[in-house]
């Protein structure tokens, strides 16, 4: 087993018998198994990714960058519509600012754990909205080139 260096994901789609049921969580991946897979932290010790429920896919993050500050949400909201027609919304619970200028917020999930929110990288996500309910002009609209 080897370490992982922190900039590798797991990718999952929504399953009702996931223990990762957010439609395109990224979850980190901690280690590489000596045949080569993917392992994550799982509820009883580390698990291969491929081998849990919903798994897609493995991506690269571009490599971070250390944390310098974090912020408040705010009341802002993030809402994703996927290819399948699901639309989630989560409350931003906080932004993180990176030492490069990055500005990450970090939603919670409808499970209610926190993390760091998917908002382009997600293969599954057709369009994706970050807005303030107060000041609806504020979203920023991605949407899938193929859709």
């Amino acid at each position: 087993m080897t370490p992982a260096d922190g900039t590798f994901f797991a990718h999952f789609g929504y399953s009702s018998q996931s223990q990762f049921d957010v439609p395109g969580s990224p979850r980190e991946v901690i280690a590489w198994a000596d045949n080569g897979d993917a392992l994550l932290l799982g509820k009883n010790g580390l698990v291969a990714a491929h081998t849990l429920d919903g798994f897609q896919y493995i991506r690269r993050a571009r490599v971070k960058s250390k944390v310098v500050a974090a912020l408040p949400g705010g009341g802002w909201k993030i809402t994703t519509k996927f290819t399948d027609g699901e639309t989630w919304t989560t409350p931003v619970l906080a932004w993180l600012v990176h030492e490069d200028g990055d500005v990450v917020p970090v939603d919670i999930s409808p499970d209610g754990s926190a993390g760091n929110a998917v908002i382009a990288d997600d293969e599954t996500a057709q369009e994706v909205a970050v807005y303030h309910p107060d000041h609806p002009t504020t979203s920023h609209r991605e949407a899938d080139p193929a859709a």
